[in-house]
């Protein structure tokens, strides 16, 4: 049973209106789970997601020499997986559920929450990276989470232990 703070505490992450905004940061720690993310638009969210993973690299996977050609690049990739550019997803940095609450079904009931309520504030996807292999775990908890949640990954985006994954609202 979800508690309905928890309800509360992730509708206010997609208040209506706001997520319309060209980059804002949203986030929530509670005793058993932790949020971390920015909406931003598609193809930015896909540039930063290249560059956090592969820093100097990105450029030369992208093809691009500047970052306008960078940005180029992203946009086309967000527009191949059916987003629009321009609009806004949640990227997440972090989604965490504290080790003694993983493995009843927590972690998915909050993604539904934060899914639905993204989709109704107007958002198109969530996005993030997910590990192939959890180092500080050495197991594969994080992209065989994401896959039971439905997640797809973004095509040729496996970098060392992450792989880019996406899931369109609507």
């Amino acid at each position: 049973m979800i508690p309905s703070v928890l309800v509360t505490l992730i509708t206010a992450l997609f208040v209506q209106g706001e997520s319309q905004a060209r980059r804002r940061p949203v986030g929530i720690k509670a005793d058993y789970f932790y949020i971390r993310g920015e909406i931003l638009p598609a193809g930015e969210a896909v540039l930063t997601l290249i560059m956090n993973m592969m820093d100097e690299s990105a450029f030369r996977w992208l093809e691009a020499k500047t970052n306008q050609e960078a940005l180029d690049a992203s946009n086309r990739i967000a527009r191949s997986l059916g987003l629009d550019p321009e609009a806004s997803v949640f990227m997440w940095d972090e989604i965490l559920i504290n080790r003694e609450y993983r493995g009843h079904g927590l972690g998915k009931k909050i993604i539904h929450i934060v899914a639905h309520q993204a989709k109704i504030s107007g958002i198109q996807a969530i996005i993030g990276q997910a590990g192939i292999l959890d180092w500080k775990e050495q197991d594969e908890h994080s992209l065989g989470f994401w896959r039971k949640m439905g997640v797809k990954e973004v095509p040729g985006t496996q970098f060392f232990d992450d792989v880019i994954v996406y899931h369109k609202l609507g």
